[in-house]
């Protein structure tokens, strides 16, 4: 009896050493800084290393390291003055754009990693709020006029094609296929943009669409169900977007209490999505194309809703918003256990 119970004691001993220690979930975010709690409005990064963060009140910072130091780039001049931008995207290092400028339509250029910065077209009375490259050559801007919808290139922004279409361009994956929402529905070209077909009837508000191949999107759509009410969805394409699947729980909100956005979906498997409900800021994240997403902790943030988010790979990625918000992380934003 008493050589048993010496070895019920060591087997319990044995088992309460080799169990882990519990301790406090950390988020797999970081809190960087650029020094100014401007709204951050866009982040873009090329690689690790190399990537740039445009905000309110003239800011355009850019990091060698991945966000441990932002420098403080020459904010591009019209007149005299200082344009807002709406929208940054670099396709490498050095070559770069930017618009912005209210109704002068400023489309800006840089060929050394935002230098400088030179003013490629000007589209007076138009308001551009994006701009999409796919390469060096193709692009297109956001943003228009009743008799326009938005501008093409194909040789680099030295020509610039007005197009009406009435829909509003949402995201390219190459020089020919692209996706756009308008009255409803979700439309697509395979002629870069001169001409779009109609896919899907949404019934509802498109919001965003987001594809990493020809086959694969995902988006968001909401619905004003009252005065104060509105519902949003998650939904998903594995066709081109002739056929959409409505992945998440309908989320049921008080108007201007709630924000899902943005949608950044690096391929067929992995996502993220900026949430802000009742004044708390989170990420959602899937791994399983869209099947469930979690719930990722962030530090403590604040009463600050997150505007972009940039990722590279399955790990490397950083998030912006409101009041200098600038997030990083290195693990796919996981938490720590």
């Amino acid at each position: 009896m008493k050589t048993a119970t010496i070895l019920v004691i060591s087997l319990a001993l044995l088992f309460s050493c080799n169990k882990k220690p519990t301790g406090p979930v950390m988020s797999g975010w970081e809190v960087l800084s650029i020094g100014s709690s401007v709204w951050l409005l866009k982040v873009d990064f090329v690689d690790s290393n190399y990537g740039w963060v445009i905000g309110k009140d003239t800011v355009i910072c850019h990091t060698t390291d991945g966000g441990n130091t932002w420098i403080s780039q020459p904010y591009p001049k019209y007149l005299g003055s200082y344009p807002n931008l709406n929208d940054i995207h670099f396709v490498d290092r050095q070559l770069g754009w930017a618009v912005g400028g209210g109704f002068d339509g400023l489309i800006y250029k840089t060929t050394d990693g935002g230098q400088n910065w030179f003013i490629h077209d000007t589209l007076k009375g138009i308001h551009v709020n994006c701009v999409i490259f796919t390469d060096s050559r193709h692009g297109w801007v956001c943003g228009g006029t009743p008799e326009i919808s938005y501008f093409k290139t194909s040789d680099g922004g030295d020509n610039w094609i007005p197009i009406n279409t009435g829909v509003y361009l949402r995201d390219f994956v190459d020089s020919s296929n692209g996706w756009a929402i308008g009255f409803g529905s979700i439309y697509k070209t395979s002629d870069g943009g001169l001409n779009w077909n109609l896919t899907y009837n949404l019934g509802f508000s498109g919001i965003d669409l987001d594809f990493v191949d020809l086959l694969h999107g995902w988006g968001l759509i909401s619905q004003r169900v009252s005065e104060y009410e509105q519902w949003s969805w998650i939904i998903h394409t594995s066709d081109g977007g002739y056929y959409w699947e409505v992945q998440m729980d309908t989320f049921k909100y008080q108007i201007g209490n709630f924000i899902l956005l943005p949608l950044k979906m690096l391929n067929q498997n992995v996502g993220w999505l900026g949430k802000y409900q009742s004044k708390v800021v989170s990420v959602l994240h899937t791994t399983n194309a869209g099947i469930t997403w979690l719930d990722q902790p962030l530090p403590l943030v604040g009463d600050r809703p997150i505007l972009d988010i940039d990722f590279i790979n399955d790990k490397e990625g950083w998030a912006v918003g409101v009041g200098g918000l600038l997030l990083r992380t290195k693990n796919g934003g996981n938490p720590i256990r």
